[in-house]
């Protein structure tokens, strides 16, 4: 999802005017093994939103911490995620 929506500059100005955005990184590779301290965070990010380990995992959040949506993988690009979150959005207002 990092190519096909996070990257494309679609989504990029959506996001910019519309959400907040934490990307948590769990790379597999001992050459891109993260310090101790962000290993740490990203383990406590993950028990608390993603005990079920399942990646990619995307999820909206609410100001109060509530969960309005999650996905894994979403096929359509920038343009399908957008209409999703917009739909997201709209529902929760």
């Amino acid at each position: 999802m990092d190519l096909e929506v996070f990257q494309v500059e679609s989504f990029q100005s959506f996001a910019d005017s519309s959400l907040i955005l934490l990307k948590a990184d769990f790379p597999r590779l001992r050459r891109n093994r993260l310090s101790e301290a962000q290993r740490i965070q990203n383990e406590t990010l993950a028990s608390t939103w993603n005990p079920e380990g399942s990646f990619p995992k995307v999820i909206l959040i609410s100001p109060e911490r509530e969960i309005l949506y999650e996905t894994g993988y979403m096929p359509g690009g920038p343009v399908t995620f957008i209409q999703t979150i917009r739909q997201v959005q709209h529902e929760s207002h």
